[in-house]
């Protein structure tokens, strides 16, 4: 971030679901494994969230990447989701943009209270 003179306020984190790999020479990219959302899946037909009944979806492996705010893309709809440590939801670690279905409104996410959880669902 330092090489491209970002400031942090400048900045997202954006979660790219099932992105398993790191282009080479990105620094700022991070692969990250064994995540979990409750309150939705994500549909790798259209690459997006989907509302969902099941109590916990595994994610596939993913990217976290840092980016400029003024990236917009015109193919996705972006929507903050928290993440926390665990299931209890105590510790809020932070939020990332996901992409989700353009016809489902942010605030309907937060009521469905669709979150990842970084540690595995208790069985």
């Amino acid at each position: 971030m330092q090489d491209n003179k970002w400031g942090l306020e400048d900045l997202e984190l954006y979660l790219d679901i099932g992105g398993d790999h790191v282009t080479s020479g990105i620094a700022q990219d991070v692969l990250v494994s064994g995540l979990f959302i409750q309150g939705a899946e994500w549909a790798t037909k259209n690459n997006e969230l989907v509302f969902s009944d099941q109590l916990a979806f595994a994610l596939p492996p993913s990217k976290l990447k840092w980016r400029p705010k003024a990236v917009k893309s015109a193919q996705h709809h972006l929507t903050a989701i928290p993440v926390y440590t665990g299931e209890s939801r105590k510790n809020l670690v932070c939020q990332v943009l996901v992409n989700t279905n353009a016809s489902i409104p942010a605030a309907l996410w937060a009521q469905r209270s669709v979150a990842i959880i970084l540690q595995a669902p208790l069985n």
